[in-house]
C-alpha cells in the first residue's frame, strides 16, 4: 500500500471515533512488568508487527458472509503511531519516516525484524522506547442484521538494552455495525487513553 493511499485511510478512519463518541472496551487490559519504570519521554515508533493468521478468507452467502482481509501490517502501524501521537506526550516516528531514516544508514526496512534485528533498528533511530505488536483477530461478519466486527491485539513497549517489557496491552473488541478498520481505531485509541491514565506513559501538553 502506498504511502498517500495509508494516510488517507487512517485520517478517514479516524472520523468515526466522533461518532463512537468514548465507548468502553468489551476488554482491555493492560499488564506491567513488576518494577518496570514507565516509558520514557523522548523518541518511540513501531518497529515490528506480527499476525497470528497472514492469510485473508472470504466466505460469502446470500444473507450471511465471513471476511477476514489480508493483515494490514502496514495501516496498524501507521493507527499505532498516529494514535499514540495524538493521545500520548511521546514523539512518534511515523512508519514512513522509520523507513527513510533506515535506508538513510544502509539497513532494509521491515516490520517483521528477526531475533535481535529489532534492537539494531531502535538504536539506529535513536528511540527511547519502541513499540512491537501481534494481530490475532482483523474480521467482520455480514448478515440481513447488519455487521460486526472482531479485533484482537497485543501491543508491547521496550526499552533498548533492557531486558523485558515495560508494558502490554491485550486488546479484544467486537463492534456492531462497523468494519474491523474502523473499531481497530477505537480500540487503538482506547488503548494510548488507559496507558497515560495509568501513567505508563507521558501525557501531552497542551492543547
Amino acid at each position: 500500500m502506498k504511502r498517500n493511499q495509508v494516510l488517507s485511510a487512517v485520517c478517514g478512519l479516524c472520523m468515526v471515533l466522533a461518532a463512537a463518541g468514548c465507548s468502553s472496551p468489551q476488554e482491555l487490559q493492560v499488564l506491567r512488568e513488576p518494577h518496570a519504570p514507565p516509558t520514557p519521554p523522548g523518541k518511540t515508533a513501531v518497529l515490528r508487527v506480527h499476525a497470528d493468521e497472514p492469510e485473508s478468507t472470504v466466505s460469502l452467502g446470500m444473507t450471511y458472509g465471513s471476511v477476514k482481509p489480508p493483515t494490514p501490517y502496514i495501516a496498524f502501524a501507521h493507527m499505532v503511531a498516529h494514535m499514540c501521537r495524538e493521545n500520548t506526550g511521546l514523539e512518534v516516528i511515523p512508519p514512513h519516516e522509520v523507513d527513510r531514516l533506515l535506508k538513510r544508514k544502509g539497513i532494509e526496512p521491515t516490520l517483521q525484524p528477526e531475533g535481535m534485528q529489532v534492537e539494531e533498528f531502535a538504536k539506529a533511530l535513536g528511540c527511547d522506547s519502541y513499540l512491537t505488536g501481534r494481530i490475532e483477530q482483523w474480521r467482520y461478519r455480514y448478515s440481513l442484521f447488519g455487521m460486526k466486527a472482531f479485533v484482537r491485539y497485543e501491543l508491547e513497549c521496550r526499552v533498548p538494552d533492557r531486558p523485558g517489557i515495560l508494558w502490554k496491552v491485550r486488546a479484544d473488541y467486537v463492534r456492531e455495525d462497523m468494519s474491523e478498520r474502523d473499531a481497530a481505531v477505537i480500540a487503538i485509541r482506547d488503548t494510548f487513553r488507559a496507558l497515560v491514565e495509568q501513567g505508563l506513559v507521558p501525557r501531552r501538553e497542551g492543547p
